[in-house]
């Protein structure tokens, strides 16, 4: 594929079931564009920014923008990585406490996002 070049849906899934884990049931949609946090469709159709299935952001803002868009939290709420300590001291400055400090741990080969995101642990 040439750098640059549009790639189609079906090369789309081609080359995701080549290439990623089927950890989780994908969306049968494919996100042609983003706006803070919505993702858009070709046809125009509007999703949260979590299609992946994990909250994984260009930036904090990003981030920021789709915490603030959340009118209530369940439970003990979200998981934020400590080591974000601007997104931390951000929940912090908007009132939001820590509930229980955690660490993240896994099993085999663990590669840190390449940008901010919001772990998950239910699966």
């Amino acid at each position: 594929m040439k750098e640059g070049a549009a790639i189609n849906q079906a090369e789309t899934i081609s080359l995701e079931e080549q290439y990623q884990l089927a950890t989780y049931k994908k969306m049968p949609i494919m996100a042609e564009r983003g706006e803070g946090v919505w993702i858009f469709t070709s046809n125009g159709d509007r999703y949260l920014d979590l299609y992946g299935g994990h909250a994984v952001a260009e930036s904090n803002d990003s981030l920021k923008a789709l915490i603030s868009a959340t009118p209530t939290f369940l439970g003990a709420g979200f998981l934020v990585p400590s080591r974000n300590g601007d997104l931390l001291r951000w929940c912090f400055s908007k009132g939001l406490r820590l509930m229980q400090q955690m660490t993240l741990m896994t099993v085999g080969l663990y590669n840190e996002p390449k940008y901010p995101y919001l772990p998950s642990i239910l699966y």
